[in-house]
């Protein structure tokens, strides 16, 4: 019998973080360039398309990596999106991306609330 150790580069929350800060950038570039700025007038769909495509791995040893540690929240967020049936060739990588754009999500609704309520606190 022989044993092997394998070690895995757990770097998920690093790449969230990564995927709010670019949030936020958006978020804030949309304010500065609109002097009328209204929270619910930020619909930042492509944006954080973009921001969680160019976040998601491409490597495979860290979509198997990541998928081992954290496979059932990716399954989850995967399902929640529905767009597929888990049978894509590239299916942990989709699951990655749904998970980093459920983050992205919720960190520009966490950033429209706040403007929201700092709009109401002025007047």
């Amino acid at each position: 019998m022989s044993r092997r150790k394998i070690e895995i580069e757990d770097d998920l929350e690093r790449i969230i973080q990564q995927v709010k800060d670019e949030v936020e950038e958006a978020f804030s570039a949309f304010r500065g360039q609109n002097p009328k700025f209204e929270p619910n007038d930020w619909a930042p769909h492509d944006r954080i398309f973009e921001i969680c495509d160019g976040a998601t791995p491409i490597y495979t040893a860290h979509i198997d990596g990541l998928y081992y540690l954290y496979g059932e929240e990716f399954e989850k967020a995967y399902r929640n999106a529905g767009i597929g049936h888990g049978d894509e060739h590239n299916h942990k990588q989709a699951a990655i991306f749904c998970y980093l754009k459920e983050a992205a999500w919720e960190e520009a609704h966490r950033l429209q609330t706040e403007a929201e309520e700092d709009l109401e606190a002025l007047q």
